[in-house]
């Protein structure tokens, strides 16, 4: 638990090493408009978060993240975000890095039609350094693809539909997200449900949660995020958060970690919306009661 009441203190860290690099990063974008839902991320993007998670069985975790993202072309997005987190369940404990992501996503939008609709695909591929021994990660290679549709009712409002699925064996079970974002100038909320699809692991349920942040513009692409989760079933976790900073969660594409949902997945995992693939039995009892999942 020393991690768990220290990364207030962490956070302080990473925002005094990698502030000030965001924020000189950030000028040249910079516009007159500031509105942080109209911001794009520069060509190489930046950030940094940490948060926290509880498990109903007692399990907790806590994880620092790097995101990285390049922009080779404006319809293009490459991103990875390695990490390192804690997890302790009683007496026992664990430390090291997580299942680190490499997403590639694609994106083309309407504009000239009616709510300017969008549609955006991607292939996520996850590369765990540990093993199916321990609780931070899968402990295998997993890949998805993924699909989303997102309209514009009004200048403010944007509402996105995505479906994910697993397209290798191990890879976990494919999810439905429901998101909506509402901008206010300088600060955009953003409101998500996540529900996993298929058959779960052992005796675990489906995962389904709730979650909610918002996104504030301090200069241009760089934005400061705060991020919450709520578990609506019982293997999803009971509460998350994460806090971070950056110019890779400017404004509200699909292709970028601008979603309360893709924020907290990139600091803490797939654990956040999904449990299959993560289940690992300790005894007679399952992933669920013994609060692995």
């Amino acid at each position: 638990m020393r991690f768990f009441t220290r990364w207030p203190l962490t956070l302080a860290a990473a925002l005094a090493i990698f502030g000030a690099p965001l924020h000189a990063q950030a000028r040249p974008t910079t516009t007159q408009d500031d509105d942080e839902s109209h911001q794009v991320p520069p060509s190489i993007a930046t950030g940094v978060t940490v948060g926290a998670m509880r498990f109903a069985g007692g399990r907790t975790e806590n994880a620092l993240a790097l995101i990285l993202m390049y922009h080779p072309m404006p319809w293009l997005s490459l991103s990875t975000a390695p990490g390192f987190a804690h997890t302790s369940l009683g007496t026992t404990s664990s430390s090291g890095l997580t299942d680190i992501p490499f997403n590639a996503a694609a994106a083309h939008g309407f504009e000239d039609a009616r709510w300017s609709p969008s549609i955006e695909g991607g292939l996520s591929a996850t590369l765990s350094p540990g093993d199916t021994s321990t609780a931070l990660g899968v402990g295998r290679s997993a890949l998805e693809g993924s699909a989303a549709f997102s309209v514009s009712p009004t200048d403010r409002l944007g509402l996105s539909f995505g479906l994910a699925h697993p397209l290798t064996s191990g890879s976990g079970n494919g999810s439905i997200n429901l998101e909506s974002t509402m901008s206010f100038g300088r600060t955009t909320g953003n409101f998500g449900l996540s529900a996993e699809t298929g058959q779960p692991d052992s005796a675990a349920v489906l995962s389904r949660s709730l979650a909610a942040g918002v996104a504030y513009s301090i200069a241009g692409p760089l934005t400061l995020t705060v991020d919450a989760i709520h578990g609506l079933s019982g293997s999803a976790p009971t509460w998350g958060m994460s806090i971070g900073i950056g110019t890779a969660f400017a404004g509200v594409s699909q292709m970028n970690p601008s979603s309360a949902l893709k924020r907290l997945k990139s600091t803490l995992g797939s654990k956040t919306t999904g449990t299959s693939g993560f289940a690992r039995k300790t005894g007679a009892f399952s992933c669920k009661r013994a609060g692995t999942c």
